[in-house]
């Protein structure tokens, strides 16, 4: 993918150490719930289970509470629309989840242009 083509987020903000046991299984549980899927995994936090709790002792858990979110959208938008079209198009070509999003932003922009 071209290096002009691009969707950036910058957060700035401050981090909450998360210190508790339950916070942290409930963190665990809800990532695997939302993963292992994704993978074809069927692994799920046990929290009846000592080795487990065991592990969450090496695990630092945070909350990040946002205090500033600047976005910066770089697609395509100084080019032509048949050069934007190309990239699109070869974009949505590439293997992985990450081009498909890209060449949809800027699909999604160019319809938009007057």
């Amino acid at each position: 993918m071209p290096t002009w083509n691009y969707a950036v987020a910058h957060l700035r903000g401050e981090l909450e150490p998360l210190r508790g046991e339950d916070e942290l299984a409930a963190i665990v549980a809800g990532l695997g719930r939302r993963f292992e899927p994704e993978v074809g995994g069927r692994w799920a936090y046990d929290h009846a289970n000592p080795r487990e709790r065991a592990q969450l002792r090496g695990i630092v858990g945070f909350r990040f509470h946002a205090r500033r979110i600047e976005l910066k959208f770089k697609l395509n938008q100084n080019h032509p629309p048949a050069n934007v079209r190309g990239v699109v198009e070869g974009l949505r070509r590439c293997p992985g989840p990450a081009a498909a999003e890209v060449a949809a932003l800027m699909a999604e922009r160019l319809a938009r242009r007057p």
